[in-house]
């Protein structure tokens, strides 16, 4: 009886939560997104196919790293490890600014 009572209250609140996400995700959704998904996810299929890497469509997310100094000694991270092939510093903002 309880599990049928735990489901039921997971249910109920479960669906709130899943009517708020598909309405964010059709707030932001737009026919661009929808085209750059698809041709990611056909490049992937493609590439299972072929066997070799094709990329097609632009990425999701970019990700910038505005400083490569860190006085941290994370053992694993990059520059925990002072591992880099790049120079230790900041970025400059002009690389912001073209992005």
């Amino acid at each position: 009886m309880r599990d049928k009572a735990v489901s039921l209250v997971c249910t109920k609140g479960c669906s709130v939560l899943h009517i708020r996400k598909i309405r964010l995700l059709l707030q932001t959704l737009s026919m661009r997104k929808v085209w750059n998904f698809t041709l990611i996810w056909l490049s992937f299929y493609v590439s299972k196919w072929l066997k070799k890497p094709v990329h097609r469509g632009n990425p999701i997310k970019v990700g910038f790293e505005p400083t490569t100094s860190c006085n941290l000694r994370c053992p694993e991270c990059p520059s925990g490890l002072r591992s880099f092939t790049r120079p230790i510093g900041m970025a400059q903002m002009d690389l912001f600014r073209k992005a």
